[in-house]
């Protein structure tokens, strides 16, 4: 049976309770990937979902820039994913473009054959906790103004639709 799990990268907000998903708390890509790794030591399953919570923006899913994306999926896609597998990149407006050929879910969709969601907007709740919602713009608690970003939804989504799919192909 396929297992689902959602890593919070330390210093990002934690995720409610989640049934059915396994929680982790990492401190970079490799600790990731390395308790990725310990966790299916312990079972037969693949993983069918994994959502990454952390801060994000065009550039990065926190400790996953753009430039590291290639090499963080190639080494993740060795991992026993299931065939059908979803990686939700949850930090803000993930899913956009900024200097870059490709949005970093397109990279780590190609390195890993897996379907990769990014958001199209700053991101509140995770799929995890079945709550994500993204805006296109918002004023963070000390009252600073974060303007929309190039290519963000200008509406508010809810749910699936606060993610934008990328595919291998």
């Amino acid at each position: 049976m396929p297992i689902s799990v959602v890593a919070t990268q330390q210093g990002t907000p934690g995720v409610g309770a989640t049934p059915g998903w396994t929680q982790l708390t990492y401190t970079d890509r490799n600790d990731l990937l390395t308790q990725l790794a310990d966790l299916l030591t312990r079972t037969d399953d693949c993983i069918g979902n994994l959502e990454i919570n952390a801060h994000g923006n065009p550039q990065s899913c926190d400790d996953i820039p753009v430039d590291q994306a290639q090499n963080f999926g190639e080494q993740l896609g060795l991992l026993r994913l299931c065939p059908d597998c979803n990686i939700y990149l949850s930090g803000c407006n993930t899913a956009l473009m900024q200097n870059t050929m490709f949005p970093l879910p397109k990279i780590l969709a190609m390195a890993t054959n897996a379907t990769v969601y990014g958001t199209v907007g700053y991101l509140d709740g995770t799929t995890a906790e079945g709550n994500p919602r993204t805006d296109p713009d918002y004023t963070d608690p000390h009252g600073k103004y974060h303007a929309p970003k190039l290519g963000a939804d200008p509406r508010q989504q809810l749910g699936p639709h606060a993610y934008k799919p990328y595919t291998r192909y």
